[in-house]
């Protein structure tokens, strides 16, 4: 009988150790050494792709890929998207990705830190949140436009914007209605 609880302290203990590394181990590896941030990522998915008034896109969240191919912005909204932030449209949906902003669109980034709009397939900025390696690469069209409707302004300092320009009526990254505002600087 004495062996027999020796023998189940023995294996209790020694699955406890166990346990014990593993976790510790887990987390060293996880936190410590860092976990892969190419995969991290925001899902910008909205109700009809509308985005809500004073949605605030922040770097700490990014990379946002779209889930849908259109993003809108209501005539009484504003969206900002703060310095450092990259926003990947998905490839593969029905249609190409756009922005339609009938409100106010803010992309503010700084030179040390610009604003990246860009594809999904684009792993330079964000890393690869397509998760497929280098199984793809990104190509001019693979997300639409900007269109800027009557009423609607978009403002952008300090931006990099690749690879769309697919759809629209003149197949351009910018498409502009008479009465609508568009701002760009220190941007390509």
């Amino acid at each position: 009988m004495g062996g027999r609880k020796l023998f189940q302290f023995k294996f209790r203990t020694l699955l406890a150790i166990r346990l014990y590394l593993f976790f510790v181990f887990g987390f060293f590896v996880v936190f410590l050494l860092g976990v892969n941030s190419a995969y991290a990522k925001t899902v910008l998915s909205f109700s009809g792709g509308w985005i809500p008034n004073g949605y605030v896109m922040r770097a700490s969240e990014s990379p946002y890929v779209t889930n849908s191919p259109t993003l809108r912005i209501g005539s009484h909204s504003t969206v900002t998207v703060e310095q450092g932030v990259v926003i990947k449209f998905k490839t593969g949906l029905k249609f190409p990705g756009q922005f339609l902003i009938y409100g106010i669109l803010i992309i503010n980034g700084t030179e040390e830190n610009p604003v990246v709009i860009t594809s999904d397939k684009d792993d330079e900025y964000g890393g690869d949140t397509n998760e497929d390696g280098s199984d793809s690469s990104p190509h001019i069209g693979d997300w639409s436009r900007f269109e800027i409707d009557k009423g609607g302004s978009i403002l952008i300092n300090h931006a990099i914007i690749r690879y769309g320009g697919r759809g629209g009526i003149y197949g351009g990254m910018f498409e502009l209605y008479p009465g609508s505002n568009a701002q760009i600087q220190n941007s390509i």
